[in-house]
């Protein structure tokens, strides 16, 4: 055998060959993400524009069309490379066989022709085409494909060449949020991989994203680890991983995202009801989902000292499970630091609820009182460690309406970004629309619709409870403090495009009446053309600017051409409730 310095020419050829075999599924991984780009495009920048969209719409048509050649074009040439190196590969590493040469071929063989999308249709067809044809390209074979393959790729290197020259930094993997934002999009989509564990799944990241290999992970299901948490709705995975002697857990609180799985609207529901009830409205909950996220975090804790005494944990979660990360830090301080992601606030009275004797009385005090959302100085004049967590958002998420509740706040830096010359009319600042009595309205309602959704178990009764509230309302709209409140609640409903038309004044009579069929009959039909103009696709955009795979086009340097901005914090005062109010009566009637 020749010897080429310290590895012999079979390992040298097997090298450069698993380099430029990697160069292609790396190509095909930046082709599904620019797929995913598009798609954002066309739901969150297009329908939202002010100029004429024509040119972009061409141009997104023009480059799906693009991709689709250039994909096939590389799954040709790695089947090619698989075919011609077969032999040589399964030498090297047995997991290198027949089974990555018949899955690209079948892969080939139904790979649909270039298609085009029709253009003089409304925006919300394209798109509903746009995601037909991206839906045939078939991105989730492709994805598990391109992670299977690198990961045995990987083998193909020499033993002396695995580890790079300069070593581990400790939380390298923890401080590039790209390769966070792509953990969090597979525990909250895992079916969009098919075939990749976590394990595995992991391990491919931090090669791909972080230039790191991991030795040894270990993946803890959190429910699997505590059964209790399935009724709370919780959910959430832990990585405990060594990289030479490093050792560092990674914890995933996930949020209440829509996975496209069965049981999905009992899932929903109940993560609703936690950040309602208990973040919202900081009433007591028997499904609060806070002791169990401790208990998870103390845990794998635990394990992590048992491998290392100077192990280091990180807290990382999105929506919910940033509240769930920020309210762990706050009470025990696990965490080495923490990332949050478009995170919804924590409420004190759950905070003090379930640790009473965390902070004294007077602290308690210093934090209901404090002004302003953010706590992180208060807490540092209280002599307490710097919770190291960063929380990044989008700047206009609907998750800022839950810090319009009384005794919500949050921990960490806040970093907020927004896309550049764009048009998004939601708002979270009801004060420019409500009074404060109005939003304490609101919150009442909403505690009212919690006991009554109590006992709905189907969409079908959710329905038809929304639909008896608002009647409720129009019956009692003589009541002038009630028809002033209808006013502004559909004043901002139209400011924020969910209505296209404008809403007209609700009337109200001399008669005194309480309840008037006329009057209700008279102002339904009134606003018969507003609630005709509602606006379906402002929904899009705004569930695409939260979830994880929507907002990270907004919040990392992903290179997909979509111009974004970073702001300050903006987030919006909170109310106070008084003790009585008009629809507090409505409500207590009905």
């Amino acid at each position: 055998m020749t010897y080429h310095g310290k590895w012999t020419i079979l390992e040298v050829t097997a090298v450069d060959m698993g380099q430029h075999m990697l160069q292609q599924t790396r190509a095909l991984w930046a082709i599904c993400e620019r797929y995913e780009a598009l798609v954002f495009k066309l739901n969150v920048l297009i329908p939202d524009a002010k100029t004429d969209v024509t040119h972009q719409l061409m141009s997104i048509n023009a480059e799906q069309q693009t991709l689709a050649k250039r994909k096939r074009a590389l799954l040709v040439y790695l089947l090619q490379d698989l075919k011609n190196h077969q032999q040589r590969l399964l030498k090297r590493n047995p997991t290198l066989t027949q089974v990555f040469v018949d899955e690209i071929t079948q892969m080939l063989a139904d790979l649909p022709r270039t298609q085009s999308m029709v253009l003089d249709q409304p925006v919300q067809s394209i798109l509903q085409q746009l995601e037909h044809i991206v839906h045939s390209q078939q991105l989730q074979r492709i994805r598990s494909l391109v992670i299977r393959l690198e990961v045995a790729l990987q083998v193909l290197q020499p033993t002396q060449r695995r580890h790079p020259l300069v070593p581990y930094q400790p939380g390298s993997l923890f401080r590039n949020w790209d390769l966070l934002m792509n953990l969090m999009q597979y525990d909250a989509y895992p079916h969009d991989y098919p075939g990749v564990d976590a394990a595995t799944f992991i391990q491919w990241l931090a090669y791909h994203k972080g230039n790191t290999r991991i030795d040894d992970v270990t993946v803890t299901d959190l429910r699997t680890a505590v059964p209790e948490a399935k009724v709370t709705g919780l959910a959430g995975t832990a990585y405990s991983v060594v990289i030479g002697k490093e050792v560092e857990g990674y914890i995933l609180f996930r949020g209440a995202e829509r996975t496209g799985m069965a049981g999905e609207w009992q899932e929903t529901a109940l993560d609703w009801q936690y950040m309602l009830k208990s973040i919202m409205l900081g009433l007591p909950n028997e499904s609060d989902q806070l002791p169990i996220a401790r208990q998870f975090t103390q845990m794998i804790m635990g394990h992590l000292q048992l491998l290392s005494p100077d192990a280091r944990l990180y807290g990382i979660g999105h929506s919910l499970g940033g509240q769930l990360v920020q309210a762990v830090q706050l009470l025990d301080h696990p965490f080495t630091a923490g990332f949050t992601l478009n995170s919804v606030p924590m409420q004190l009275q759950q905070l003090q609820s379930l640790a009473p004797k965390r902070f004294s009385k007077t602290q308690w005090h210093a934090l209901k009182h404090h002004r302003g959302h953010n706590v992180s100085h208060l807490l540092q004049e209280f002599g307490e460690k710097a919770a190291n967590i960063i929380n990044v958002r989008f700047s206009q998420d609907f998750t800022a309406l839950f810090y319009q509740a009384p005794g919500t706040i949050s921990l960490g830096e806040e970093r907020s970004f927004t896309l550049t010359n764009w048009h998004y009319p939601f708002t979270a600042k009801l004060s420019n629309f409500f009074t404060k009595n109005e939003i304490s309205n609101l919150l009442e309602l909403l505690r009212y619709a919690l006991m009554r959704l109590r006992r709905a178990s189907t969409q079908r009764q959710v329905g038809a409870f929304l639909f008896d509230t608002i009647l409720t309302l129009y019956r009692n709209a003589n009541i002038p403090a009630t028809a002033t409140f209808l006013d502004h609640l559909s004043q901002y409903l139209y400011a924020c495009d969910f209505f296209t038309k404008a809403p007209v004044d609700f009337m109200t009579d001399a008669s005194g009446k309480r309840h008037s069929f006329r009057l209700t009959f008279a102002n339904l039909m009134n606003q018969r053309e507003f609630f005709k103009s509602l606006n379906t696709a402002m929904f899009a955009p705004l569930v695409t600017l939260h979830i994880v795979n929507g907002v990270k086009f907004i919040v990392a340097d992903n290179q997909q051409d979509i111009e974004t901005e970073e702001l300050g914090s903006s987030f919006v005062t909170q109310t106070t409730i008084p003790t009585q109010t008009a629809i507090q009566s409505v409500i207590a009637e009905s």
